[in-house]
């Protein structure tokens, strides 16, 4: 087993030298000498002789385990479509590949589409993928338009930044899989006979998009093996589409079943514990392969022996789409842990039309049995968009009811299920390590949608666990690791302790994204949204928070140069912080001192943590924010608004409350609301008088505290100068629809409050087709890169009423989409419409352009309206290939583009207007919005 693990792990193979421990020691201030010291003799001739029998006996072991993956195929469903490994879930990836679905059936029926396509053209793409408008003139040109070009071999075209290329033409193998450099970052178009119409199932592997007819569906760039999405062909020639970024892709197409069927190679599913009950729910995916609304329909669980059998409605799934569908489960009796074969048990799920007394569906998925010691998953709801989610957990090594233990949160890193972070740790006699997933194993970086996975984790294991909640603590290892320092100085006053292992600071740093070194309005506005990302200016967050820094030498992945540069900023101004280098390591590693994984299971780490402790209201403060959608809150202040939106801002605070009056010393930049809740100073006392002196003011500000009633600042002038008066009160005077946290901004701060997407049906037939598609791949995408399982509506089916509480994303415009009437304000600063894009005391953006934008919901003081939309079909098309579920890419509040001419050299759209809207959401400057117009003559 020892071989095996270092072999496949790359770990330390028992009996090898064990270096030194380095650099292991805390930190005094400005102390960042000696970061490599001695460690134990090892010759270079024994390392080498080690690393050539790892690596040979690596070699033979993976050939080996692919011989054996290759003899083990999935089998397939009942209903003839693949299934993937059953009660896995999310665990693992299933190629699934060579599943039954669209052989020539018993009958003789021929094949409709072929399996594999073999004669491609390809051309490289200079559009940038991670940028956030990228400009492709492929795009317009061959795709986005109504009168496409063909592309043909030796023909060249625009393919950005002024550059010609030519079409090449690339041969298939017999897998289906095409290579080429050009597909580093590129193109590649085929064709296809089909003998009637009908729909198709499409497997796509290393493509992050694919488009079919007119249509676009999401890809798998990132391998997983489980994108199987249904297609619609026509009789006759069919041109696909693949965006490829990884130098080759993989595409095999079926036939589909004439009816919905469950899809189970991405399920989401608990695991039962040994002797526990059990009531919750899991996921699965739903498949409608027709081209009819699947409405009305249901999902039954159960057997009446083991699982009570149970039914949820199924809610409306579009034609040619997928949906994340809930699965109830709750177990009639709990279960012992090998009482049952392979330790699991067989959950059957039949699917039900509306209407229908049988299913038209069945299958099966099973759910692991765990011991008492064994990591396991739990899920939840999430209450971004409705979706179950998971996390795992490794409990300690005897959990007693009555004690109260600490919690460890683990990042995992890039490509890493949760499951399998959970499974890398040991099992600890105090501490429940708990491991979110970031939505999926590459998911967000942790930021965006991953950072607030990891918060809602955090707030499920505190209230379903017994845990202190003074030792909360955080760790991650890799893309986790940068996790761990940005949720880390994100969020400080949640964490006792965190211990970064193998961790990157931000994309500025490992990404390569460029610092604008002289911003135009619109690069600043694209760029400011980035700012919760910089770790390098939130850093003096952990000021009170113990910190332990761990890489290795020799990392192959993320260099130590990460660790080292952040360990020197550490050392200005921290004094509680301990930096390890391990010797002649790489990225992943292992050793004898952890009984699992050294590089996450770092046991003088985890003594730190077992020292650290969450402290209840220090009396001193220092912490900063740029966002107050994301971070607000630290200990006894909350941030409400900012001179300027997105902008740093930082708050010093000292409360000397041994004072009769007390006295609380503020200094504040970028800050024009304050919130101060001071119970904790006073206890036993139901009212104090504080005297508060604002920046340095030789004079204070006295007001009377309350128990029970925060203090409030406010600027006097919501345009803050040096000189600003403030007033301190118990009451706000601010009208509750302003920009606040809870409805901050920021484009994709829309897409939470468990939102439903609303898609237009009142416009002419390319209009209608043009949202439909929008608000499909849209949920597509955000089902593969987030889990996720948004509700999708069309305006007729829309009720406002019942959407209330939720954030809505509409697709369209004013006149096709009913829906903006019921959720916008009649005299809204934004309107779009079919003939311009109308912004209060600005020029009309008249002709077709693209709007992406967030508002506040009419009537309603937290919940928004995100805005996808289009003057006409060409104008929403300009969206087609913007990706803003991704993370690195800000997204201000306002963003219009119209297109070029397809033979443009420039790319295929351009910037009309950006910006952010003022505090009560106007596009007024003297309301301190910041709006840039392009100007119509350009």
């Amino acid at each position: 087993m020892w071989i095996l693990r270092g072999v496949l792990g790359g770990f330390a193979l028992p009996g090898s030298p064990t270096p030194a421990l380095v650099r292991e020691r805390a930190f005094g201030a400005r102390d960042v000498s000696g970061f490599v010291a001695g460690h134990e003799t090892n010759t270079g001739k024994r390392r080498m002789t080690l690393r050539c029998t790892t690596a040979l006996l690596r070699v033979f072991l993976l050939t080996l385990l692919a011989l054996g993956l290759a003899w083990v195929a999935p089998a397939a469903g009942p209903l003839g479509h693949a299934q993937g490994e059953k009660g896995e879930g999310n665990n693992e990836s299933d190629d699934g590949e060579d599943g039954a679905l669209g052989e020539d059936g018993e009958d003789g029926e021929v094949r409709n589409v072929p399996e594999i396509l073999r004669k491609w053209l390809v051309i490289p793409s200079d559009a940038g993928s991670r940028v956030p408008i990228p400009s492709d003139p492929v795009v317009p040109r061959y795709i986005a338009t109504s009168e496409p070009a063909e592309p043909q071999a030796g023909v060249a075209t625009h393919v950005g930044r002024g550059r010609q290329q030519e079409w090449t033409a690339v041969e298939g193998d017999e897998a289906g899989r095409i290579r080429h450099e050009a597909l580093g970052n590129g193109w590649a178009t085929a064709t296809f006979e089909a003998q009637r119409d009908g729909t198709a199932i499409a497997r796509v592997r290393g493509a992050f998009w694919l488009h079919i007819n007119d249509v676009s569906h999401p890809g798998d760039v990132y391998n997983r093996g489980r994108t199987a999405v249904p297609i619609r062909v026509r009789e006759g020639t069919n041109r696909i589409w693949l965006r490829c970024v990884r130098g080759q892709a993989r595409l095999r197409l079926s036939d589909a079943p004439e009816h919905p069927f469950f899809e189970l190679r991405d399920n989401t599913l608990p695991d039962l514990r040994d002797g526990e009950p059990f009531e919750g729910l899991g996921a699965v995916l739903v498949t409608n392969p027709t081209g009819e609304l699947l409405e009305g329909a249901s999902i039954e669980a159960g057997d009446g022996k083991h699982f009570a059998i149970r039914r949820l409605p199924l809610k409306l799934v579009l034609p040619y789409a997928q949906r994340k569908a809930e699965v109830p489960i709750r177990l009639i009796d709990p279960v012992a842990h090998g009482a049952h074969e392979d330790n699991r048990l067989e959950l059957p799920l039949r699917l039900f039309l509306a209407g229908e007394e049988e299913p038209v569906a069945e299958a099966s998925v099973r759910l692991r049995i765990r011991d008492a010691r064994a990591n396991y998953k739990v899920t939840f709801r999430s209450k971004m968009d409705g979706s179950v989610q998971y996390y795992g957990v490794r409990p300690p090594v005897h959990w007693d009811e009555e004690q109260d233990y600490g919690l460890v949160l683990s990042c995992h890193g890039a490509s890493v299920e949760a499951d399998r972070q959970a499974r890398a740790y040991s099992n600890h006699r105090d501490l429940f390590v708990v491991a979110a997933t970031n939505r999926r194993p590459f998911g967000f970086d942790w930021e965006d949608w991953g950072r607030k996975d990891a918060l809602e984790v955090l707030a499920h294991a505190k209230a379903t666990l017994p845990i202190d909640r003074s030792r909360v603590y955080l760790t991650g290892h890799s893309m986790g690791g940068h996790g761990a320092w940005h949720l880390g100085v994100t969020y400080p006053d949640r964490f006792a302790a965190i211990g970064p292992s193998a961790g990157w600071a931000s994309f500025y740093t490992y990404g390569n994204m460029p610092r604008p070194d002289d911003p135009t309005p619109p690069e600043e506005y694209f760029t400011r949204g980035n700012l919760p990302s910089d770790t390098d200016q939130m850093l003096e967050n952990l000021r009170d928070t113990a910190v332990y820094v761990l890489h290795g030498t020799d990392d192959d992945n993320v260099p130590v140069s990460e660790a080292r540069r952040l360990v020197e900023l550490l050392s200005e101004f921290h004094e509680n912080f301990t930096y390890h280098e391990q010797p002649d390591v790489r990225h992943w590693w292992n050793g004898p001192r952890s009984p699992r994984t050294d590089c996450v299971d770092w046991p003088p780490m985890f003594e730190m943590f077992r020292r650290s402790r969450l402290p209840e209201a220090p009396r001193k403060l220092d912490v900063r924010t740029s966002n107050l959608a994301i971070s607000a809150d630290h200990h006894w202040v909350r941030l409400l608004g900012q001179q300027r939106p997105f902008k740093l801002s930082r708050i010093r605070a000292t409360m000397r409350e041994g004072f009769a009056p007390a006295r609380l010393f503020l200094t504040l930049e970028n800050v024009d609301r304050l919130e101060l809740n001071l119970d904790e100073f006073f206890p036993g006392r139901e009212e104090y008088e504080v005297e508060l002196y604002i920046n340095e003011a030789e004079e204070p500000v006295t007001t009377l505290w309350r128990r029970g009633t925060p203090l409030y600042l406010e600027g006097v002038d919501s345009h803050i100068t040096e000189e600003t008066k403030w007033r301190v009160d118990s009451q706000l005077t601010w009208d509750a629809g302003e920009r606040h946290p809870g409805r901050y901004g920021l484009f994709k701060d829309a897409f939470r409050h468990n939102f439903v997407f609303v898609y237009g049906t009142h416009g002419d037939e390319q209009m209608n087709a043009a949202m439909l598609e929008k608000s499909r791949y849209d949920a597509s995408i955000w089902w593969y890169f987030g889990n996720g399982a948004v509700e999708v509506l069309p305006d007729t089916h829309f009720d406002a009423k019942a959407a209330e509480g939720r954030n809505v994303i509409l697709f369209g415009n004013a006149d096709v989409n009913t829906a903006f009437a019921e959720v916008l304000a009649e005299d809204d600063a934004l309107r779009v419409d079919s003939e311009a894009v109308h912004l209060a005391g600005q020029e009309p953006i008249r002709g077709s352009a693209g709007v992406k934008a967030f508002r506040p919901k009419s009537g309603c003081e937290a919940t928004a309206v995100g805005i996808i939309g289009g003057t006409d079909a060409d104008g929403l098309a300009q969206w087609l290939n913007m990706r803003y579920f991704r993370s690195r890419l800000a997204h201000p509040d306002l963003t219009v583009i119209v297109p070029r001419d397809h033979g443009d050299p420039a790319g295929a759209t351009a910037l009309a207007a950006a910006g952010f809207f003022g505090r009560t959401w106007s596009a007024d400057p003297a309301d301190g919005a910041e709006l840039w117009m392009r100007s119509q003559d350009e």
